[in-house]
């Protein structure tokens, strides 16, 4: 969490124009500084599979750079105006849950309508290492077994699915948020 060292200066909306159209102009990749926004106060939202979520903005999640040094949006921002367009729903790993309420106070600091939740369990390793390109994860050579057996540890009633083209189809057509448990009682075996 950033400590404030520089919460009290502030930014005029001109300036940060004129900076942004500056660095797009000299095709300069950085400024002096990245961009934050000041977040306070507290966010509650009720996550689909997670429950009830109330975030003390001060004490847990603190001031969000917004722009970064490199002249790249940073996630918070990125993340909160995509969740925000044309999305009711928004899916995603339990991982993400504890940025979620920084995403919701930038949307509303934007007068965007949050959209519903549904933070799911992260598949693991035999480990406990999150199962992605990330963490070094094998590819999957037969993805429909490899969906199936996610689908079932997911809560999900098994689907009569002969190729992943189907999957998607049943799946679609079959999903149950309220079947999803909250934390997974083992993880996918290599």
């Amino acid at each position: 969490m950033y400590p404030g060292h520089c919460r009290d200066r502030t930014i005029d909306a001109d300036r940060v124009t004129e900076r942004l159209s500056l660095d797009a102009k000299r095709g300069i990749p950085g400024s002096e500084t990245a961009l934050r926004a000041r977040l306070q106060g507290s966010v509650s939202f009720v996550d689909a599979v997670q429950g009830p979520q109330t975030v003390c903005l001060d004490n847990e999640v603190g001031d969000v750079v917004v722009h970064r040094r490199d002249a790249v949006v940073a996630y918070p921002l990125a993340a909160a105006v995509d969740d925000a367009t044309d999305n009711d729903d928004v899916v995603r790993g339990a991982d993400l849950l504890p940025a979620t309420a920084a995403q919701i106070a930038l949307m509303e600091r934007l007068d965007l309508v949050p959209p519903d939740y549904a933070h799911v369990p992260v598949l693991v390793d035999c480990t406990g290492a999150k199962l992605g390109k990330q963490t070094g994860a094998e590819a999957i050579d037969a993805p429909l077994p490899a969906l199936k057996q996610a689908w079932q540890v997911l809560g999900q009633a098994p689907l009569k699915a002969t190729t992943v083209e189907t999957f998607h189809a049943l799946a679609h057509e079959q999903w149950q948020t309220d079947w999803i448990p909250a934390t997974l009682a083992r993880s996918l075996s290599p």
